[in-house]
């Protein structure tokens, strides 16, 4: 995937009820046990550091006036791009009648908590240290499946790497060298809205809020706060 389409921002990294980016299609993971779902992760991945506060929504976080006056500390909220295929519930693609893969499915967003990342971060690791580098991320699908009702509630996937490349990467490539005229035309429209819901990510994943807004929802009026707790991103330090 070529990184013109997804510019670089002073929070993306190397690889949800609120209001804001409501309009982006969000992916939302496997939602029976045991039925496995296959993505390919295309974009970057953005990052901010925010706070939750029922009335605020997810909000950026300034370091200042929400620290003192949040009870938590401040975590991370990351997004990126993928590209959810249509599979069978074994995460296999379908084929036409010669028995060759049809690739097919929508581009939608993932959203994710530090937890989350990390669980993807760990996996990438796994599979670039198995494979001497030659598989990571950036060149396989991914394959998620939750093991009861619980972990489709909570969002806890089972995250494995296919064993072979990307089969959207493999389509985009056949496509660009001899596709058809629909297919060309599929595969610019398919990228031009990665790059649009790209743009949208920072929105969905933190508010700005002043601190007036932080103050007025606590029921204080800025400047009355108590002093601030320790250091708000000691957690987020090895993130």
């Amino acid at each position: 995937m070529s990184d013109e389409l997804f510019p670089q921002s002073s929070t993306t990294m190397g690889w949800d009820d609120d209001k804001i980016g409501r309009d982006l299609p969000v992916y939302d993971g496997p939602k029976e046990p045991g039925k496995k779902e296959r993505i390919y992760i295309i974009s970057p991945i953005e990052k901010r550091v925010i706070h939750y506060k029922q009335g605020l929504g997810y909000f950026v976080c300034n370091g200042g006036l929400c620290c003192k006056l949040m009870d938590e500390p401040a975590t991370h909220r990351l997004g990126c791009v993928i590209f959810k295929y249509e599979t069978d519930a074994s995460g296999n693609l379908p084929t036409d009648g010669d028995g060759k893969v049809v690739v097919r499915g929508e581009v939608k967003v993932l959203i994710m908590t530090a937890k989350m990342y990390r669980r993807f971060a760990d996996a990438n690791k796994t599979a670039e240290q198995e494979t001497d580098g030659a598989q990571t991320l950036k060149t396989v699908d991914v394959i998620l499946h939750c093991d009861n009702k619980s972990d489709v509630e909570y969002k806890r996937w089972t995250i494995n790497l296919a064993r072979r490349a990307a089969y959207w990467l493999e389509w985009a490539a056949k496509v660009k060298k001899d596709g058809s005229d629909e297919d060309k035309a599929r595969l610019t429209d398919q990228k031009l809205e990665m790059s649009e819901n790209f743009k949208k990510i920072p929105a969905k994943l933190g508010n700005e809020k002043s601190d007036e807004e932080i103050a007025a929802a606590f029921g204080q009026s800025h400047g009355d706060t108590p002093p601030p707790v320790g250091d708000p991103t000691d957690a987020l330090k090895d993130l």
